[in-house]
């Protein structure tokens, strides 16, 4: 259990820190597009690069976290995240301080 939640806390930050070095690159970048030229562009500056990667490493790691999680975690992840899914931009009829729990207490 303890390694998974290691595993998550690193891939969290790598997640975090990929996404703001590819944030810093993309300063001198042109806008990402499918233009050959673009994609060299994006693919030689070395922090949009390296953030890259770490993101992608950060999502892998999450992924083998997530799979040495107890099947209950698996369950109470997956029901929130549907949840959140089945309601999102509903309108509900009922009171408005009902509306805020988005449906997780049903």
């Amino acid at each position: 259990m303890w390694e998974s939640i290691c595993l998550t806390l690193i891939a969290t930050a790598g997640n975090n820190i990929g996404k703001v070095l590819q944030k810093k690159g993309t300063v001198i970048l042109p806008p990402l597009s499918f233009k050959l030229k673009v994609i060299k562009a994006y693919a030689s500056n070395k922090a949009w690069f390296f953030g890259f990667l770490m993101d992608i490493f950060g999502a892998l790691l999450m992924l083998r976290a997530l799979s040495q999680a107890p099947p209950k975690a698996h369950h109470l992840y997956t029901r929130t995240y549907l949840d959140l899914l089945y309601n999102w931009g509903r309108k509900d009829e009922s009171d408005s301080r009902e509306a805020g729990h988005l449906g997780m207490m049903r």
